[in-house]
């Protein structure tokens, strides 16, 4: 049986609805808050070489939205965003599913959930 890693923070509503996910299909995971154990350097680019940081970095949030335009553009590379992330971890879309160091989920997606064979 595969383990699970859950990466977010509990009020998110995307994460919420994983979590309930992953418990009314008996899923074992562990849930990583980042307020708790804030995402490092190492781990922001662990996500990023797996999916590239397109779809790591939540433009939805408040976090981005109070970036200035210049502010955002400078964040148009792997470095310069993994860096971000690492030191904004809100800015991290949310949740970040991972098993065996791979991640299976960026978000939350119903249909792609009820497809994966967890």
């Amino acid at each position: 049986m595969k383990k699970y890693t859950v990466y977010g923070i509990p009020n998110c509503d995307s994460v919420r609805k994983t979590l309930k996910f992953l418990k009314n299909q008996k899923v074992d995971f562990e849930f990583v808050n980042y307020k708790n154990h804030p995402a490092d350097l190492d781990l922001v680019k662990s996500f990023t070489e797996q999916v590239g940081w397109q779809p790591i970095l939540n433009k939805r949030g408040t976090t981005w939205r109070k970036l200035s335009d210049d502010e955002k553009l400078e964040l148009n590379s792997s470095e310069s965003v993994e860096k971000f992330l690492s030191e904004n971890n809100s800015a991290i879309k949310r949740p970040i599913v991972v098993s065996d160091l791979e991640i299976v989920a960026v978000g939350f997606d119903q249909e792609k959930f009820d497809a994966y064979h967890w």
